[in-house]
Parts: structure tokens; C-alpha cells; sequence
């Protein structure tokens, strides 16, 4: 990478990292393009180079955040204790990671919110070099096989409910409704068992 291209990604990186702390602070609504840009040194004019508005800058954010989260939640569910677990089994044990990771760190709740999203669009799903999502893709191929279930179908699912289990984990912990976390997990996992 050249000087240029490292300046970029610097300014960047400090736009990011500014927003974070200004959400886990005040909450984006309270954070204003102007502090984000008085936090990470940079002038309001530059920010504009990279971001059309703030809601880019928070969309940005949360992928990066939400795909964190799907990697840990992955890796976790990785290596010889696990790998005997079927994918529905290994899907719940995601879930349940998720929901605990975000259970712990209510700054990363204040970031993701509501809403956690893949960090993929449906070709990156066919065509992507991210290890993270070949090694899901992969997952999925195997259990559409074994299952007799469309891949489609099946990656649908799973999105589908990785991003409830977020929504739902979101309205426990900070709201507390419909319920306590700990109280709503296994009907979050009856329902990932009864829908995959």
C-alpha cells in the first residue's frame, strides 16, 4: 500500500474509531459530524472525501462491528470440540455466543444496535475471498447436501436468524422485554431448531 492509499485508510480508521467512542458515549442521534471530526483530528471538509453523511460513516461502523462479531461467533464453534456438532448445533452455539458477547458488552450493543447485518452482499455470499464467509458458505453447501435443502434456502435461514437472535438479544438486554436474556435463549435456539 502506498503513502496515499495509508493516509486514506489512517483518516479513515480515526473517523471510525471517533464514531465508536462518540455512540458508546452519547448515542448516535447526540453525535454530530462535527465532534466525530473534532475527535479524530480531521478537518469537516475531509470527511465529506470519504463519507456522504454521518448515516455512511454509522453504516461503515456497524459492518465492521457486525462482522467481528460473526467471526468470533464462528471461530468459536471452530476446532475438534465442535466439529462433530452438526450445523444446527453449531448455529445455536453461534447464536448463543452472540447473544452472550453482546450480554457482556453493552458498548458493542450500543454500536450495533439493532442493527447487525452480514457484512456481505448476495454475490460476496457466491464470490467472496473473505475467509469468514467461504468457510460459512462452505458450512451451508455441506448441510443443504446432507439436509436435502436448497443452499439458497438454507443461507436464507441463517441470515434470517442470526439477525433476529440480534434484534431479540438487543430488546432483552437494553430494554429488558419481552424478558431477561437468560430467560429468552432457549426459545431463541427452539426456534433456530425448528426452523433449520
Amino acid at each position: 500500500m502506498g503513502k496515499i492509499e495509508q493516509n486514506k485508510a489512517d483518516k479513515r480508521k480515526r473517523l471510525l474509531e471517533s464514531l465508536n467512542e462518540s455512540i458508546i458515549k452519547r448515542g448516535i442521534a447526540d453525535t454530530s459530524i462535527d465532534e466525530i471530526c473534532d475527535q479524530a483530528g480531521i478537518a469537516k471538509g475531509t470527511f465529506y472525501l470519504y463519507y456522504r453523511n454521518k448515516e455512511a460513516l454509522v453504516r461503515e461502523l456497524t459492518l465492521q462491528r457486525s462482522r467481528q462479531l460473526l467471526q468470533e461467533a464462528f471461530d468459536s464453534t471452530s476446532g475438534p470440540a465442535s466439529s462433530s456438532a452438526g450445523f444446527v448445533e453449531r448455529v445455536i452455539s453461534m447464536a448463543g455466543f452472540m447473544i452472550d458477547r453482546m450480554d457482556q458488552d453493552h458498548d458493542l450493543l450500543k454500536v450495533v444496535r439493532r442493527d447487525f447485518t452480514w457484512p456481505i452482499t448476495a454475490e460476496d455470499f457466491l464470490h467472496s475471498d473473505d475467509p469468514l464467509i467461504n468457510s460459512i458458505h462452505q458450512a451451508v453447501q455441506e448441510y443443504s447436501q446432507k439436509s436435502s435443502q436448497d443452499s439458497a434456502a438454507v443461507f436464507l435461514k441463517l441470515f434470517s436468524l442470526l439477525n433476529m437472535i440480534a434484534t431479540s438479544a438487543y430488546s432483552s438486554i437494553i430494554d429488558g422485554f419481552p424478558t431477561d436474556i437468560g430467560h429468552l435463549k432457549p426459545y431463541l435456539f427452539e426456534i433456530i431448531r425448528s426452523s433449520l
